[in-house]
């Protein structure tokens, strides 16, 4: 029998023994204690819930995103994969430029006007003939960085 095996062996005799442990403690407890003992479970089960929830609908927005250029101004054109629009988006170009938009229809494309739209601190946008190198897309779901070819 190999160390690794003797260590799940002695790990489960403990699980057995803290599973019958508790078991003798509920059956021989009064009411009251047992009804503290159901109220730290629907707690625990509560936070154990609300993390995977949290952590399951917190997935990085499947978007693509490219940047277009043209007359009289470039474009980046940010393509919605989702089943879903997007709402309250925040596109930030090369961690300066910035642009809120309301919504990106499902699977759907928008195209954003790069001297227009974008804006940084100071509210100027950049120049012209600006090659933005990455966009950084946040949502409620969480974000996702692109290169923009």
């Amino acid at each position: 029998m190999s160390r690794l095996e003797s260590i799940g062996d002695a790990l489960w005799d403990r699980v057995q023994d803290g599973v019958t442990d508790a078991r003798q403690a509920y059956a021989g407890a009064n009411r009251w204690a047992r009804m503290r003992i159901w109220v730290l479970v629907i707690l625990g089960l509560d936070a154990v819930l609300t993390v995977v929830g949290v952590l399951a609908f917190s997935a990085s927005p499947r978007v693509e995103a490219w940047f277009e250029p043209g007359f009289p101004h470039d474009m980046v054109i940010v393509r919605n994969l989702d089943d879903s629009p997007l709402r309250d988006v925040v596109l930030l170009i090369d961690g300066r430029f910035r642009h809120r938009v309301d919504k990106i229809p499902a699977e759907g494309s928008s195209g954003f006007d790069l001297v227009r739209d974008f804006a940084d601190g100071t509210g100027r946008g950049p120049d012209d003939g600006y090659v933005p190198q990455t966009l950084v897309v946040t949502h409620t779901r969480g974000e996702r960085e692109i290169a923009l070819e």
